[in-house]
């Protein structure tokens, strides 16, 4: 079985956007302990550079340190914790928090726990209101105390909170990794694995810099910031990807008309369209046929870093390579290592085909 050690540390660090420091010193100590020189810059992002031969082309690899969380906005007299979204649009399913465990983390830093819970006890609901979706404004953060003078002596406004972290590797062989903040610290560990193959291969490969990037889910553009520092010719952005399997069968086929059809077990996607250079695409599609590794194709959508690092320097040649991934934005993040591996693979072998292909560029 394959070790996932430094995922599970990654997931268990707690660092929404905004507050990714303490992601950001772990993933440079993994990178500095395989030898490669770290750096970073004043908006948060870290760099690993592995150097290469520097007539060959630069090729950065990316993937976002952050992840969703809330933001305390409100104690009421009962001691109470309402909270705001660190997150973009849809942050997280409401629907799902309440008995949700949270951590708090405090202006001193330490760690409060608590669960999300609805202002009405089950017992108290009546048949209708079992059936209606939780109201955000009702949904709150219960640390069991009594009242508001007692909440405060723990937690203020503007005090962070994210799902408590947990990890879990079941099944055979532990194939199945059960998570928080598999988006995207999935994508920071298939980074250091990356790094690891071609420093393992001793290939020719030119610069290659392996960027975590803060703030992807509040689409800050801090990936656009990364990119006009590493200046690269190719850039491949690492992350997570909606897979559509966990919807139940008989609704499975207007799913896929609507949202195409990417699942667990069947490979990495590719994006093509929206923050995705087509020469790239196709160099490594032919890539992925050759070496007979599994892969989906999906329609870019925008929705992850490729974009604002495509944009940021003279049009970037970028691809978004995902891994399919249940329960997104939940604390049962689901993925498959055959999934991982195999976008390990792909993406180890892409730097050795970029060299070869430069001049289809």
């Amino acid at each position: 079985m394959r070790d996932y050690a430094i995922l599970q540390e990654l997931t268990e660090i707690i660092g929404p956007s905004g507050f990714e420091s303490k992601v950001q010193d772990y993933y440079a100590g993994v990178m500095h302990s395989m030898g490669l020189e770290i750096s970073n810059d004043s908006v948060g992002n870290s760099y690993a550079l592995l150097s290469g031969s520097p007539d060959l082309p630069k090729i950065m690899f990316a993937a976002h340190a952050d992840t969703v969380g809330f933001m305390i906005k409100h104690i009421d007299d009962s001691g109470f914790i309402f909270t705001d979204d660190i997150g973009g649009w849809q942050t997280t399913d409401y629907r799902s928090h309440p008995n949700t465990e949270v951590s708090i983390i405090n202006r001193k830093g330490m760690e409060i726990r608590g669960f999300f819970t609805n202002e009405e006890p089950l017992h108290n609901l009546s048949d209708a209101e079992m059936e209606e979706s939780i109201i955000r404004r009702d949904l709150y953060i219960d640390i069991g105390v009594k009242d508001e003078e007692q909440t405060r002596k723990f937690v203020k406004e503007g005090d962070y909170a994210v799902f408590t972290p947990k990890f879990r590797q079941i099944g055979d062989s532990g194939t199945r990794i059960i998570s928080t903040n598999l988006d995207d610290r999935l994508g920071l560990f298939i980074l250091t694995r990356i790094a690891d193959a071609i420093i393992g291969s001793r290939k020719k490969h030119g610069d290659i810099v392996f960027v975590s990037t803060v703030g992807e889910e509040v689409y800050s553009g801090f990936a656009g910031s990364a990119a006009a520092t590493v200046q690269p010719d190719v850039a491949i952005v690492v992350d997570t990807d909606m897979s559509v399997d966990q919807i139940h069968s008989q609704a499975l086929d207007n799913t896929f008309k609507e949202l195409g059809r990417v699942m667990m077990g069947n490979g990495p996607v590719m994006q093509r369209g929206l923050g995705t250079h087509d020469k790239l695409f196709l160099i490594m599609e032919n890539l992925a046929d050759r070496k007979k590794v599994p892969y989906q194709i999906e329609v870019g959508d925008g929705c992850t870093d490729a974009v604002p690092i495509m944009s940021a320097f003279k049009g970037t040649r970028t691809l978004p390579l995902l891994i399919p991934c249940r329960n997104l934005h939940s604390p049962i993040e689901t993925c498959l290592t055959n999934d991982i591996e195999k976008g390990i693979d792909l993406c180890t072998e892409a730097c050795y085909e970029i060299v070869k292909k430069r001049e289809e560029l």
